[in-house]
């Protein structure tokens, strides 16, 4: 490894003197230094611009330009701020003189004629420590690097399970409207009888016919309904939109509530309408999966058990708190611990924990900026006492003061 000692002084025999002390000097095994002669201030300021430098020997007494003035310009350089100066004189003997250059920059002061029993061992300390830093700013180098690919690299596994996450909620919501089609499909499919029945019979009648179509007509509505409303649903937002709170949770609500009447499970809503800026989306996306979740929970629960979910949203000055509980019975000590944390995942006693609540997380704290926690709580409904997990998100309005 190479080391670059520059020294300056505007009498070559010093300079001569100098370099000969340095080339007898034993450095570690494979170290070798170079030296840099300057036989003016203004020399010294361009080499040291060119060169990245160990050390700076420099002499005080020279024309034009002394070795101060010199060293305040050094210490003004980025390049050479941190680099140490060794001040020489055969004129500035005073204590004085010598606490001025310290307080210019100088790490040492000698004073000429040289002693090389004194000065030959900080040279080869300072050279020492130059090696050190030179090795430490390789191996941060070298671990940047890799905390840069591993960054990358986590980025990139996040958009995969960010990605499944959507296909699964997607298929979830599939399922969901397959529910929300199922009445309106067999009243269109009835009425639609009815017609075949009339005209097998021969008893069309217009007045009738304008009914069946028209109730044909008002389902086909309800099933592009479905559709519009969804449509998009997963689609992530590239831009912040305004919305109210109280009508994406009316969408998610909708999109549930057959699938959850199917399965005996009440929804409780307790709705703060609040005016949101943020990605409507991912915060529909996180509520959809925190009830998706509870409804798994809920499914494990003994027949005679009450099926709950209760979602409940405020405003508390520029957060908006949503809170999504159960009467599940609650979370293990062990598992409530773990439930945010990739890859984790159970099928005992909390079924839907894992990736599904880790993108969630994920999704909150860095798309929409705000946080999330869990718990369990005891509590009363209708003069009876349930137990269950209870979720709270709270992310910013993003709106004005």
């Amino acid at each position: 490894m190479k080391a670059n000692i520059l020294i300056v002084d505007d009498i070559q025999s010093n300079l001569d003197t100098l370099n000969f002390m340095i080339d007898d000097i034993e450095f570690e095994d494979g170290i070798s230094v170079n030296v840099i002669k300057a036989k003016s201030g203004n020399e010294a300021l361009n080499l040291a611009t060119k060169y990245n430098l160990a050390l700076i020997i420099l002499d005080i007494q020279m024309p034009e330009m002394d070795g101060f003035e010199v060293a305040r310009f050094l210490k003004k350089s980025i390049k050479t701020k941190d680099v140490p100066i060794m001040f020489l004189t055969a004129a500035y003997k005073s204590e004085e003189m010598r606490n001025y250059g310290l307080r210019v920059g100088a790490f040492d002061y000698f004073l000429k004629p040289i002693d090389p029993l004194l000065l030959v061992p900080k040279i080869k300390l300072y050279i020492h420590f130059y090696l050190l830093n030179s090795k430490l700013k390789d191996s941060n180098a070298i671990l940047e690097e890799k905390i840069k690919e591993a960054i990358e690299k986590n980025s990139q596994i996040e958009s995969k399970l960010y990605q499944a996450e959507r296909l699964a909620s997607i298929g979830e919501m599939i399922g969901n409207i397959a529910h929300q089609w199922r009445q309106p499909l067999a009243i269109i499919s009835m009425w639609a009888n009815n017609i075949v029945a009339d005209v097998d019979m021969e008893e069309v009648e217009n007045e009738n016919l304008r009914k069946y179509s028209n109730n044909i007509v008002e389902q086909t509505k309800r099933l592009s309904q479905t559709i519009e409303d969804f449509r998009g649903f997963f689609a992530p937002n590239k831009e912040k939109n305004k919305f109210l709170l109280e009508k994406s949770i009316e969408k998610i609500i909708t999109l549930l509530s057959a699938s959850f009447k199917a399965h005996n499970i009440e929804i409780i809503k307790d709705i703060e309408d609040i005016q949101i800026t943020a990605l409507e989306n991912e915060l529909i996306q996180s509520i959809l999966n925190i009830m998706k979740n509870a409804k798994d929970v809920l499914l494990t629960l003994a027949k005679d058990k009450k099926r709950l979910i209760f979602i409940k949203t405020y405003q508390k000055q520029n957060i908006a708190v949503i809170e999504i509980k159960d009467s599940g019975e609650g979370i293990s000590e062990e598992i409530i611990k773990k439930i945010f944390e990739p890859y984790f995942t159970t099928k005992h006693k909390f079924q839907g924990t894992g990736v599904g609540l880790y993108m969630v997380e994920s999704i909150v704290t860095k798309h929409l900026g705000g946080k999330i926690s869990v718990q369990n709580l005891e509590y009363e409904y209708e003069d009876k006492k349930y137990k269950g997990a209870k979720f709270i998100i709270e992310i910013p309005t993003g709106n004005k003061q």
